[in-house]
């Protein structure tokens, strides 16, 4: 019982390719494919893409950034945080997705929003859900 339960909360959070063990290049692509083109680098001291916040990630590291990107996934209500995921067209090594977390109002998907939240490396939720970069406790405006 508590098994078929972790795993119907995992399904929700992380998606069918997670918990089914898809490729994850695959997952990345299909990804990929939901945020088109260059959405534009926020403005300001903090502000860094999504590619640089995977290229910069150690320096950045429990440092706060602004990030403008396109909402491709959003999920409410996993282990007390909603998880959405921005693209904005950049990428590093083939990170361009990147996932942060929030207990505040969630932004629809396809909205093109400002991140600013505190970058995090080397994040382990446990049951495998590990986040080399995540941005958590996030606020979203439409700048």
């Amino acid at each position: 019982m508590k098994r078929a339960l972790l795993f119907s909360i995992c399904l929700l959070a992380f998606g069918s390719a997670v918990a089914f063990g898809a490729d994850s290049a695959t997952s990345r692509t299909t990804q990929a494919k939901s945020a088109k083109g260059m959405i534009g680098k926020a403005k300001g001291p903090n502000a860094v893409t999504v590619g640089e916040a995977y290229r910069d990630s150690a320096r950045l590291a429990g440092n706060v950034v602004v990030i403008r990107g396109k909402v491709v996934k959003v999920t409410a209500g996993i282990m007390d945080k909603n998880w959405v995921h921005i693209q904005d067209g950049t990428e590093n090594n083939g990170n361009y997705d990147l996932t942060c977390t929030t207990s505040g109002e969630l932004p629809p998907k396809g909205a093109v929003v400002t991140v600013t939240g505190r970058l995090a490396t080397n994040r382990d939720f446990g049951a495998g859900y590990f986040y080399p970069v995540i941005v958590e406790d996030v606020t979203f405006s439409k700048k």
